[in-house]
């Protein structure tokens, strides 16, 4: 192409496509090319309509959450330990709570507790407490005469009794919260000196093999069980 001509006609083909001009949008070339870039950036939405601005966050842990149709607000972070929870009456639907305690009649946290001797309705025992307290009873020595309370259920009365008499007695079962459930279960040991024997208070049948209400001597041992309202049985280490 070294003739003039030649490229005039060479440069009207890569710009148009063709060597007339066309009547009215190229076709071809790079006149098209550059036609349809025109064309898209006419297209472009250069408004800020359903753009999130970086100002509306404020600080670390903001969060962004819809206050209605295509409305976008934010929620402040929440205090260290709180936790996100639905609320429809709240201006944006969520908010940051507290965690509560747990309690008999309502949930919430609960805590482990190792030692299996507390009272507490927000801890929970875990699988040691319970293994300790399932291989290990409680006992409670006596000096002298002594009537069984709710406070005894599943425990070992050690009876060390050295003068005078020696009774455990069974009361008329007490109202709730402090009566004996059915089935409790009470152990008895004289450790003294002094023959133990068992009482049955006025209103309450306490059975037994033969009649037998005594312990047979020092160091014998027997079991009280409710089996009833006011009904118990003694078994074990007896004489009459």
């Amino acid at each position: 192409m070294a003739d003039p001509a030649d490229i005039q006609v060479a440069l009207k083909y890569y710009h148009w496509g063709q060597e007339a001009e066309p009547e009215g949008t190229a076709t071809a070339g790079i006149a098209k090319y550059l036609d349809d870039i025109d064309t898209r950036i006419d297209g472009i939405d250069t408004s800020l309509e359903g753009v999130v601005l970086e100002s509306v966050i404020d600080a670390k842990g903001d969060l962004l959450v819809g206050t209605a149709n295509d409305i976008v607000d934010r929620l402040a972070v929440g205090s260290d330990g709180y936790f996100l929870k639905a609320n429809s009456a709240a201006t944006k639907g969520v908010e940051w709570s507290a965690l509560t305690s747990a309690s008999t009649s309502a949930s919430g946290i609960v805590q482990l507790n190792d030692t299996g001797t507390s009272t507490s309705t927000t801890q929970a025992a875990t699988a040691n407490s319970v293994r300790v307290l399932k291989q290990t009873v409680d006992a409670s020595a006596k000096t002298a005469d002594y009537t069984i309370a709710a406070t005894d259920a599943g425990k070992t009365i050690l009876m060390n009794v050295s003068s005078g008499t020696s009774v455990l007695t069974i009361p008329v079962n007490p109202s709730a919260p402090n009566d004996f459930p059915d089935y409790t279960r009470i152990d008895i040991i004289q450790t003294g000196s002094v023959q133990t024997s068992v009482a049955a208070a006025v209103g309450v049948t306490l059975n037994s093999r033969n009649s037998h209400k005594k312990l047979s001597g020092q160091y014998s041992a027997a079991t009280i069980i409710k089996t009833g309202a006011n009904e118990w049985v003694l078994i074990g280490d007896l004489t009459i």
